[in-house]
């Protein structure tokens, strides 16, 4: 780029006609100007790659494929889709989301905590029943399974200081309206 860059300015008689091989003969050998330039050089690749590269390689997965075209669906729409649901069932709480398409659909993997008063086969079968219907009718897209991993359990003081808080947010929420 900077002997691109300099081959420029020198065809454009920008500078002198004899300027060029002094230059060549001033940096010829030296070790410091070479790293100079190769630093410039990485640092001018880096800010220019952005350009060249694909926008965002978004993973998606395809919803109907019919006369018109296909339909797709990020997998981080489906994600913010699936952590919705699954935080408005009672119980479960600070719930990650992972999803992959496959050959067999959508695998969704929910990591999370629940509180210490649910049961927790019964609130894990419900939430993996609730992810795939409404997965399933609101796009589409089949899911081949939701696995769950249950992190940890809430304290009853954790639980206890969330409430505080989320009250305590509301109460703003409330002030901030008024």
């Amino acid at each position: 780029m900077f002997i691109m860059l300099l081959l420029a300015i020198y065809s454009m008689a920008l500078v002198e006609e004899g300027s060029l091989p002094l230059l060549v003969e001033r940096f010829h050998g030296r070790v410091i100007p070479a790293f100079l330039f190769i630093i410039a050089f990485l640092v001018g690749v880096w800010a220019i790659y952005p350009f060249f590269a694909n926008a965002k390689n978004t993973a998606t997965t395809s919803i109907i494929e019919g006369e018109l075209g296909q339909v797709d669906i990020s997998l981080e729409a489906l994600r913010n889709m699936v952590r919705e649901v699954a935080i408005q069932q009672d119980g479960v709480e600070d719930i990650k989301t992972e999803l992959t398409a496959g050959e067999g659909g959508v695998f969704i993997f929910l990591r999370g905590k629940v509180r210490p008063t649910v049961v927790i086969p019964r609130v894990t079968e419900e939430l993996q029943s609730i992810v795939k219907s409404y997965i399933e009718d609101t796009t589409g897209v089949h899911v081949a399974s939701v696995k769950i991993l249950i992190e940890n359990v809430y304290s009853d003081k954790e639980a206890h200081s969330a409430d505080i808080i989320t009250e305590e947010e509301d109460d703003e929420e409330t002030v901030i309206d008024n």
